[in-house]
């Protein structure tokens, strides 16, 4: 028992970050398919809202010890958090949940690359290669039209503006989990105070958007439940991110995160009847298969 017990503490950042990629992939899923009488802004703001919830969870004791700068990294992980995942709502408004999903998880390689930057982690020929034939994948999935238009007629003005959005969505997700990857470095990581900072970030910023777009509430019983259930799943999933990241690496994080694509693609496959194309597919197995070329040979070079 108590060598089964040892297994799962050693594993349990992997875990955690599986359990965080199915949830967001589910919430990407529910996002798209909540009724257009609500904004981006305005899930976004319940789901800041509900995150004001981890309140209750914070280990106060330990927050004596936290540094000046130890707080300038959680408020850049609030806002790097909450513009990340308004983008990624609003990605959701021009493009497939499957495909703005397979964008925005693939954290790895640019996490490597801030690894390098910020944390001194090593980058070698392999990860440029990977990096190369990653992007590619990105580019089969999004289908830029001056590409693709050019050629087959396949581009898409919307879903490429989706994707976009989706890269912004990379960036900024990339440098929270670096922000909290630090945070762990530091023995200063407590994940339900970064889900509670990210909540009122994300208050903050769509109380000022509200005073140009306007505020709106769910307009049927439905949109309520699809609202509430996004809320509840991105709580989650947030304190699962943290979890992860203050046991394991930003890399083997990133990397299971991929995983919520799969999810996604399911739920579209499965609920909306909406099929992935070849290109589409291919860039599914480039951007997971690189993903995973690149946590293999990390765990090799341990």
């Amino acid at each position: 028992m108590k060598t089964v017990r040892s297994q799962l503490l050693k594993i349990r950042g992997k875990l955690f970050a599986i359990l965080y990629a199915v949830s967001l992939g589910s919430q990407y899923f529910l996002v798209s398919t909540i009724d257009d009488s609500l904004t981006p802004y305005d899930i976004m703001f319940f789901r800041s809202f509900t995150f004001l919830l981890a309140v209750f969870f914070i280990s106060w004791d330990g927050c004596d010890s936290y540094t000046g700068k130890d707080m300038i990294l959680y408020i850049a992980y609030g806002f790097l958090n909450a513009t990340g995942r308004t983008f990624a709502y609003l990605a959701l408004s021009f493009a497939q949940v499957g495909n703005v999903t397979a964008i925005t998880s693939n954290l790895s390689l640019p996490s490597a690359i801030l690894g390098f930057l910020v944390l001194k982690e090593v980058i070698t020929r392999f990860h440029v290669t990977v990096f190369v034939i990653n992007v590619i994948g990105v580019v089969f999935v999004s289908k830029p039209p001056i590409i693709f238009q050019a050629y087959e007629g396949l581009g898409d003005v919307r879903e490429f503006i989706g994707a976009l959005m989706s890269l912004v969505v990379v960036i900024t997700i990339s440098l929270a989990a670096t922000a909290s990857r630090k945070l762990s470095y530091r023995r200063a990581s407590d994940p339900p105070l970064l889900v509670f900072v990210t909540g009122v970030v994300g208050v903050i910023m769509t109380c000022l958007i509200f005073q140009f777009s306007g505020f709106h509430l769910p307009s049927s019983f439905p949109e309520i439940t699809k609202t509430a259930s996004v809320c509840f799943i991105s709580l989650l999933g947030n304190i699962f991110l943290g979890i992860a990241l203050k046991y394991e690496t930003v890399v083997v994080v990133t990397v299971l995160m991929s995983l919520s694509l799969t999810v996604a693609y399911a739920l579209q496959i499965l609920i909306l009847h909406a099929v992935p194309g070849v290109y589409e597919l291919a860039g599914i197995a480039l951007i997971l298969g690189t993903n995973f070329a690149f946590l293999s040979k990390t765990q090799n070079d341990v």
